[in-house]
């Protein structure tokens, strides 16, 4: 029994190293900021109601209400810090409370069968006595997991947070000033005006309806 017992350790100490926690970075970002604007064309002055205009044909009815539009291409700065968090705890204690459960449990019936003799010594020459404790001895393994998870992981000091800035270039409608006499001004080219009536798509300004009638009009296509 003292064999089997030796190996129960050696197994415990060797399997407990591989627990899991570690510390890992989790990302967090801050709120986009626009950093600039560049105008992808001159501000037109739409109808109100219509603001796929600007990118089309800008045409509106000098009696019905009007609004100073611009096509631009906005550079969005996105800040984002990255924070340093232990992880794979859980899976730690998920781990070594399931092996203790285990071992424990085929302990108990390995000791029962031990038993059988009058006697706890493993000595009734039957191999499931040995193995039984053998196997039991994942409740060791458990233990030793939780213990070097807990008191030793994850290790070192906790590293700093890090943190950056990622660039994105998006095409917007914006309203804009400076419209009066501007209405012969020249378009944006196709392919702004066909991102620019995708992000009014995107944000609700205009119908399903209107976003293919604006495109069939800038490609020329049914």
């Amino acid at each position: 029994m003292r064999i089997w017992l030796a190996l129960s350790l050696a197994l415990s100490l060797a399997l407990g190293s591989g627990a899991c926690a570690r510390w890992r970075y989790a990302r967090v970002d801050g709120e986009p900021l626009v950093a600039g604007r560049t105008p992808a064309g001159a501000p037109h002055a739409v109808a109100t109601a219509d603001a796929a205009r600007v990118i089309v044909t800008p045409a509106p009815d000098s009696s019905a209400p009007t609004r100073c539009l611009q096509v631009v291409r906005s550079e969005i700065v996105r800040p984002y810090t990255e924070v340093a968090e232990v992880r794979g705890r859980g899976v730690d204690y998920a781990v070594g409370l399931g092996l203790v459960a285990i071992g424990a449990a085929v302990t108990a019936l390995t000791v029962d069968a031990d038993l059988d003799d009058g006697e706890l010594d493993g000595s009734d020459g039957d191999l499931v006595v040995g193995g039984g404790y053998f196997l039991g001895s994942a409740a060791l393994v458990g233990l030793g997991w939780l213990v070097y998870s807990l008191a030793f992981l994850p290790s070192g000091d906790r590293p700093p947070d890090r943190g950056g800035e990622e660039l994105a270039v998006r095409t917007e409608v914006v309203d804009a000033t400076g419209c009066e006499g501007a209405g012969g001004a020249a378009l944006p080219d196709r392919a702004t005006r066909l991102d620019a009536l995708d992000a009014l798509l995107r944000e609700g300004a205009i119908s399903a309806e209107d976003y293919r009638s604006a495109r069939a009009e800038i490609t020329g296509e049914p």
